[in-house]
């Protein structure tokens, strides 16, 4: 309860028509007395410039009154009144104002710098200039409240309502606004850098001009906000909900789309990448992830990032990109020591279309035949100079391990057999290649296992001992390579590895037809049932395959072969060849592993026409 004296003395102050006056100047006097006004009904009265300094106004009714440049400095305000008050140029600092009521109260430049303003109401209150400088103001409501230029830096609003709140102009920097209603919000021109801005509703909020370089934005709702001219150097955009409805102009030379700091980063270099990124903040149908994904594709990357690798034999300088694939990029480079020109392929999988879970099942199967192409040398097969582990994490990559398998193989100066098949071919020209074909593929088979001892990693050693054979399992027209060499053609078989037959059907489900259409024509009967499966005979499925290709140079299905359809037949009969090739083409297609001939039969069989 109030004081009775103390509030009577009040009262005598205000009657006698000096404001207050009497009341400060027994203050001064009585500098020792606490003041306690607690619950006392003082509203709609003119207490401009009172002093006020450590009273106890709990739950005291102040509404309507006149408190201009009034001193509130550590007065405990909890639960008190002070709605449509007049606090402009008031002294509130380091005051208790929680669960106090200010709605439509006139706070210009009122300084509540420290002050405590848990779950205050301050709805359509005037905050103009006000000077709100770690203030505490956890779940206020702050809707509808003029807050231009305001001072809110480092204050706590976590869990405030500030929708339709006019904050234009404010320095915000370094506010906690983590939970806070801003939906409708003028932030247009605000300091809004270093804020903390997760789960944040800024529905509809207008960000023009503002600063938010370095905000944490962490699922936040920016549907329809307006982001023109809005400078987001640096900002945390990680699970943003929505889109924003403008983004012209925006500033930005960098932006994080994951948790950490540094590893998740959209890069903008020039006016191209800031419309781009542009694009990706409106358009409903996208998001900065797609946009994330699309630059780290682009940006696997020899010129930005990487223009030097270490290999334990030899280190190579990165001169292009070559190619990138469902595993990896190929890229060409030279080789430092001696000037010589290689392909390195680095395994880094397409995250949108390798799925997450197996990605480390790919990669141990990388590393194995990998391992196993380094000790192939045939002028048959693509040379593989070096396989080894390389510590590579590019800033735009998404990748919890930093380490990537690659292979250094000779560089093919040619043509793929699927391009070389455009021209007019003679009979003697195709007999030549499928020869050379087979004789590299024989050199394979017939290769010994690698041996487990010089394996360490212990998963790769147990699948490497389960394998029977060697082979090859990537034979396609996009993997076979022709050249001009010394006036003779040369025919390679490209890398031993690919993608199983599961990983292809995660590429299907996907939808990245393109890329599944290039290989499962190729694959035996035995892969699609089960891939542990393979034996030599796949392969001799899969070049039966390439012949039939190469000889009829149409497009057909898989399907037809193992059914055997008319289809199929319609395409081999035509065919301008002796009736053995076709009976050999059929024998290395048969829907049996066992009734398939071994290489050395093929190659046999082969050597018969070019006698």
């Amino acid at each position: 309860m109030a004081n009775i004296q103390q509030m009577q003395r009040l009262r005598r102050s205000i009657s006698k028509n000096n404001g207050c006056k009497f009341w400060n100047e027994w203050r001064s006097e009585r500098t020792d007395i606490a003041i306690n006004l607690n619950g006392g009904n003082i509203s709609n009265c003119n207490l401009d410039g009172i002093n006020f300094k450590s009273a106890d106004l709990i739950e005291s009714e102040l509404s309507g009154s006149s408190l201009k440049e009034a001193d509130f400095r550590q007065a405990d305000l909890t639960f008190a009144y002070l709605n449509r008050c007049d606090l402009s140029k008031a002294d509130m600092r380091l005051s208790v104002m929680n669960k106090c009521y200010l709605n439509e109260a006139i706070c210009v430049e009122t300084n509540f710098h420290k002050t405590s303003m848990i779950e205050i109401s301050l709805r359509r209150a005037n905050l103009y200039r006000a000077n709100l400088k770690d203030a505490y103001l956890r779940e206020a409501n702050l809707s509808d409240a003029d807050l231009r230029e305001a001072n809110l830096n480092l204050a706590y609003l976590r869990g405030s309502k500030m929708k339709q709140a006019n904050l234009s102009g404010a320095n915000l920097r370094g506010a906690d606004l983590r939970n806070v209603d801003l939906s409708g919000a003028n932030l247009s021109y605000a300091d809004l850098r270093d804020t903390k801005l997760r789960d944040a509703n800024l529905q509809e909020a207008d960000l023009t001009g503002a600063n938010l370089a370095g905000a944490n934005l962490y699922q936040a709702n920016f549907t329809s906000t307006k982001l023109n001219q809005t400078n987001l150097n640096g900002t945390l955009f990680y699970g943003i909900i929505g889109q924003a409805k403008e983004a012209q102009n925006v500033i930005c030379q960098f932006l994080e789309i994951g948790p950490q700091s540094g590893k998740h980063t959209i890069e903008c270099q020039n006016l191209a990448d800031i419309e781009e990124l542009t694009f990706y903040l409106t358009d409903t149908q996208k998001n900065l992830r797609d946009l994330y994904i699309k630059k780290a594709r682009l940006a696997r990357n020899p010129f930005e990032k990487i223009e030097n690798i270490t290999a334990p034999r030899d280190e190579y300088k990165i001169n292009k990109m070559i190619a990138t694939g469902t595993t990896g990029v190929v890229y060409e480079a030279q080789r430092i020591r001696d000037g010589q020109i290689v392909a390195v392929k680095i395994f880094d999988p397409d995250e949108k279309i390798i799925k997450e879970s197996s990605w480390k099942s790919l990669q141990k199967r990388f590393i194995l035949e990998s391992v196993q192409s380094e000790r192939f040398s045939h002028p048959n097969i693509v040379k593989v100079h070096e396989a080894a582990l390389w510590d590579f994490r590019p800033l735009l990559l998404a990748r919890e391990e930093i380490t990537r398998p690659l292979i250094v193989m000779e560089y093919i100066y040619g043509l793929t057999l699927e391009a070389f098949l455009q021209e007019e071919l003679t009979w003697d020209i195709l007999l030549y290649v499928m020869y050379k074909l087979t004789e590299g593929l024989q050199y394979i088979h017939e290769f010994p296992r690698i041996g487990i001892e010089i394996i360490e990693d212990e998963e790769i050693r147990n699948e490497l001992i389960k394998r029977r054979y060697t082979i090859h399992k990537n034979i396609h027209p996009y993997n076979i390579f022709l050249l001009q060499e010394n006036d003779a053609l040369q025919v390679k078989l490209g890398d031993t590895w690919s993608a199983t037959w599961e990983d292809l059907l995660i590429l299907q489900e996907q939808n990245h037809t393109e890329i599944v259409a290039q290989k499962r024509n190729y694959i035996s009967p035995e892969e699609i049932e089960d891939s542990t499966k393979l034996t030599p005979q796949s392969d001799i499925y899969s070049m039966g395959l390439v012949f039939f290709y190469m000889l009829t140079k149409a497009k057909f299905s898989n399907k037809w072969v193992i059914q055997r359809t008319e289809e199929f037949f319609a395409l081999l009969e035509p065919i301008s060849c002796p009736q053995e090739m076709k009976d050999l083409i059929l024998s290395m297609t048969e829907i049996d592993p066992s009734s398939r001939p071994m290489a050395k039969d093929v190659l046999s069989i082969l050597q018969g026409f070019v006698s």
